[in-house]
């Protein structure tokens, strides 16, 4: 369920590449040195983090990078994977339901739609 965004914010991108990195390169370590790096790695990200919503041209919220990270990670995981917010999934629970699909015209539309 992914939805199609233009790249406007190349940095997120490299917040989100970093994530990616972060999260494979803890995979391959055992599991005690992976709980005690798991919080410097999630340090490191927070840091990259917040330098980019301080430092980017634009204005960037931190639930846009946040975002901009979880839909990095699933695409580098995996291209058929993606991630939706709670809104957009309704939202296309509701068109798949056909909820969404009644004509928008005036009441006196011939198919009854409002």
């Amino acid at each position: 369920m992914r939805v199609n965004r233009a790249r406007r914010y190349p940095s997120v991108t490299a917040a989100a590449a970093l994530a990616t990195a972060l999260a494979l390169a803890a995979a391959g370590r055992p599991l005690a040195a992976q709980q005690t790096s798991a919080y410097e790695e999630l340090q490191a990200f927070s840091t990259v983090l917040n330098h980019i919503r301080l430092n980017y041209a634009d204005s960037v919220s931190y639930h846009e990078l946040v975002h901009a990270a979880i839909d990095g990670m699933l695409r580098s995981l995996d291209p058929h994977s993606y991630f939706l917010s709670r809104a957009d999934w309704e939202r296309r629970s509701a068109f798949e339901r056909g909820e969404t699909s009644r004509c928008r015209r005036p009441p006196r539309c011939p198919c009854g739609g409002a």
